[in-house]
């Protein structure tokens, strides 16, 4: 679930980071982007859902757009 992913993500970006003096940084900058994603998610979902829940149809599509958006970060961290 998500509660390994928290510290799974400070532990690898201190992991991967060849240099030491950059390592509290990135380390740093990687909780600190946290924040932003957990508020901008249900922030986005609220948006799309309000503007898409007229009908049944409009909903699915909402559906899968929230959940398409959802994998855009783990795309761009693969590619």
């Amino acid at each position: 679930g998500c509660g390994g992913v928290y510290p799974l993500a400070a532990t690898l970006t201190a992991e991967s980071t060849p240099n030491e003096l950059e390592r509290g940084k990135l380390v740093a900058l990687t909780f600190s982007t946290q924040g932003p994603g957990f508020l901008s998610v249900p922030l986005l979902t609220w948006l799309i859902t309000s503007q898409m829940s007229d009908t049944p149809d409009k909903m699915n599509m909402a559906w899968r757009l929230i959940l398409g958006l959802g994998c855009v970060p783990g795309v761009i961290v693969v590619a």
